[in-house]
């Protein structure tokens, strides 16, 4: 009898629009792809700036409700973790303001470093963020989890967001706090994050998703 696995993950298991990344170099298509022959079926849920309180929502009220796997392999906690300006809440009120809108998006660019570490805020702080791991963790009862850990920062992405490095840390600690064992701290050990990320400083490059999918797969053999 076969068994299920569900990706569930953020954008770093998407192809790029700008197809730097195609569909089938992505690291859930090359465990697929290469466990086809396996006894594992997969399933794929993968959201575009996706952050652990949607991701609970999607699993308590959305379609990830229809799913009963055996192993989850989870990829998420950039999104939530990242240096805000703003709240998610005062962000998309103040989207529906057209004028507004752009004066304050186009403030805060410039001034973003800056305004970053005065506000130190983020979508999901750490304790909703183990919160919702709990809870999301809790609804897949039986299951066996695999759980990607946020990626390193590069050089870049703190120079951009200087409070980034402190957050990642934060973040990965509750991921092993909560999953144990199941946490694979491990999987981008040996490498500068610069040689597996893209110029984006967020997205892995080619060389990240076999990295990344070479790694699950030896965890399913």
């Amino acid at each position: 009898m076969s068994r299920k696995i569900l990706f569930l993950t953020d954008s770093l298991g998407l192809p790029r629009p700008d197809q730097t990344i195609k569909d089938d170099e992505t690291w859930c298509q090359l465990v697929a792809k290469d466990m086809k022959q396996s006894d594992y079926e997969f399933f794929f849920q993968l959201h575009g700036g996706l952050h652990t309180k949607r991701l609970l929502l999607l699993r308590r009220q959305g379609y990830i409700g229809g799913y009963q796997p055996d192993i989850v392999v989870l990829q998420i906690g950039i999104v939530d973790c990242s240096s805000r300006v703003l709240g998610e809440r005062a962000k998309e009120i103040i989207s529906r303001i057209p004028f507004i809108n752009r004066l304050v998006r186009n403030f805060i660019k410039k001034f973003h470093k800056r305004l970053s570490l005065i506000r130190d805020i983020t979508y999901v702080d750490r304790k909703n963020f183990r919160t919702n791991l709990e809870s999301l963790k809790n609804s897949f009862e039986g299951a066996s989890f695999l759980v990607i850990p946020i990626a390193p920062p590069t050089k870049g992405f703190i120079d951009m967001m200087p409070l980034i490095e402190r957050n990642i840390f934060d973040y990965n600690k509750i991921l092993n706090d909560v999953f144990g064992r199941n946490f694979q701290e491990k999987i981008y050990d040996g490498e500068n994050p610069e040689s597996f990320l893209l110029d984006d400083h967020y997205h892995l490059n080619k060389k990240g998703h076999s990295k990344v999918a070479q790694f699950i797969q030896s965890k399913l053999v």
